[in-house]
């Protein structure tokens, strides 16, 4: 799955190659895109072009974060194929969210080196990191699924990552500090 704006600062044009990579080894691939932007009309021209309605669905901007997390949990891999952008903070400095929501529906992360988070994905074995080009993420994705029990470890591991970053862990230290300001830091 791959959740965001549809432009190439998210790596979006990196979609549908991707795709027919990752086709060749499984032939019933799916990827499901959510969100709008500006290449959203090149990639449906792809998907027309190549042939590729069955394994890619555009599903557009949705309202509800809830059908965004629905729609997550049905995926096996969460996609965040950020460019490499020379002099820019996008993602350099962001902290992209989808990555999170990806670590909490349980799903391994196939990204770049791009977000902050990328190292800890490596780390705590959430996430695979790679170089921003479709034959690599393609080798990636490949590699996750054809070894079920690293997916299902991945997973897991996705799940933990992902209770590190809820708003109840992230302000327990405020909270302390406002409760005793003296001995916040123990």
């Amino acid at each position: 799955v791959f959740a965001g704006s549809l432009d190439e600062r998210n790596g979006a044009h990196l979609l549908i190659p991707l795709v027919q990579l990752v086709k060749v080894k499984f032939p019933s691939c799916h990827l499901t895109v959510i969100g709008r932007g500006p290449l959203q009309e090149v990639i449906r021209e792809s998907i027309d072009r190549l042939e590729l309605d069955g394994h890619v669905t555009l599903v557009g901007f949705l309202e509800s974060h809830a059908d965004v997390t629905d729609l997550l949990r049905q995926a096996q891999i969460g996609l965040a194929p950020y460019p490499n952008l020379a002099n820019s903070s996008f993602t350099q400095f962001a902290d992209p969210s989808k990555i999170k929501d990806y670590l909490a529906a349980g799903l391994p992360v196939i990204s770049t080196s791009e977000p902050p988070i990328a190292d800890l994905l490596e780390e705590r074995e959430a996430g695979v990191i790679c170089e921003p080009d479709p034959q690599t993420l393609a080798d990636a994705v490949v590699a996750l699924l054809s070894d079920e029990p690293r997916l299902h470890r991945y997973s897991n591991n996705a799940v933990d990552l992902a209770a590190e970053f809820t708003w109840d862990t992230l302000l327990q230290p405020l909270v302390k500090f406002i409760s005793d300001p003296d001995d916040w830091r123990t």
